[in-house]
């Protein structure tokens, strides 16, 4: 993390641990890449987007002095724009990349990445990977409102007429 608590991708030397940039690294050093914000297709609020992750994996994949990648995730998903091109991109990736989920989880748009990995590590039994999918929770408030005298209408446009169709069929 720089002074302003961003958290940027670093490199670090096996033999002895040490962390480098990613353009200081030495010869057989692994990039890491940390993943501990919701998954956002652009960056926002001083955490980084899927585009940007992958511009990371093109520096390093162009720096022979890093020999794979290990993405540290604690994520609870976030955006599904952006995390499937993320995740090709770590499936055409020419060196090795290692998800590890430490003390947290990996959920929705985060499993959805990391999926294309070489291999998926967990730290510990509590460690959680999963929960694809999005849901929404619904309340038909028409009752309530028509207690009150209210009535509501719902008008369409002529060229949407299935807009929020879901949600009117889930009402009737």
């Amino acid at each position: 993390a720089n002074e302003a608590g961003i958290i940027y991708p670093y490199a670090i030397n096996p033999n002895n641990g040490d962390e480098y940039t990613l353009g200081s690294a030495p010869a057989g050093s692994v990039a890491v890449i940390p993943i501990t914000d919701v998954i956002m297709k652009y960056d926002y609020c001083e955490a980084f987007g899927t585009y940007s992750y992958m511009k990371f994996l093109d520096s390093i994949e162009g720096n022979p002095n890093l020999v794979g990648v290990l993405f540290e995730m604690d994520t609870p998903g976030g955006e599904g724009f952006g995390s499937k091109n993320l995740s090709d991109r770590i499936g055409s990736f020419s060196k090795p990349v290692v998800t590890f989920i430490n003390d947290g989880y990996c959920a929705s748009a985060g499993t959805y990445i990391a999926a294309k990995s070489n291999k998926i590590l967990m730290h510990q039994p509590s460690d959680q990977i999963g929960s694809i999918g999005v849901y929404t929770t619904l309340v038909d408030v028409t009752g309530a409102y028509e207690k009150q005298g209210y009535k509501l209408i719902t008008i369409y446009s002529p060229t949407s007429p299935e807009k929020n169709l879901g949600w009117q069929e889930a009402m009737k």
